[in-house]
């Protein structure tokens, strides 16, 4: 979608008609979509970023770019695959892992780590400095309903603890 020439002219036309908050958008562009034609997506973002809509690098590790190229991107979160995350069965040190943390947090950069499904693998994140996880460790994917539900329950066990 972001490859079609009259792309931003469709978004904002959709945000128009829907009213949407532009500060309450994230677009989530993988590092592979990036790199077919880097400039191209630079300037895109550039003005996506403009409109006040937030920037995600999905599935960060797992292509080609380089972190000279990183640097040149308006980009607000990294997400972690989790073929990363995978790999986190103990609490040990996790070099690549740490290091894509450090690197994110070093650029000002929020940092989420995707396929989060054991207490194992957050505690293990969260020692590495990651605050932000998604994962059936929280919830499998939920339609509006269901997730209106979830946080509506997630209210109510808040209010009881305290």
């Amino acid at each position: 979608q972001l490859k079609h020439s009259n792309f931003l002219r469709y978004f904002n036309t959709a945000a128009e008609l829907t009213g949407v908050d532009l500060s309450n958008i994230c677009i989530e562009i993988t590092e592979s979509i990036l790199m077919e034609d880097f400039e191209h997506a630079v300037t895109l973002l550039g003005e996506l970023k403009n409109l006040g809509v937030s920037i995600a690098v999905d599935d960060f590790g797992t292509g080609y770019s380089s972190l000279a190229y990183l640097k040149k991107l308006p980009v607000d979160l990294l997400k972690i695959d989790r073929a990363f995350v995978l790999e986190l069965d103990e609490m040990k040190p996790h070099p690549l892992i740490e290091s894509m943390i450090a690197m994110g947090r070093f650029m000002n950069l929020d940092v989420l780590s995707e396929g989060v499904e054991t207490e194992i693998q957050q505690k293990a994140l969260e020692s590495f400095g990651c605050k932000l996880f998604q994962g059936y460790r929280f919830s499998k994917p939920l339609n509006r309903n269901d997730f209106e539900l979830w946080l509506l329950e997630r209210d109510k066990k808040d209010n009881l603890s305290n």
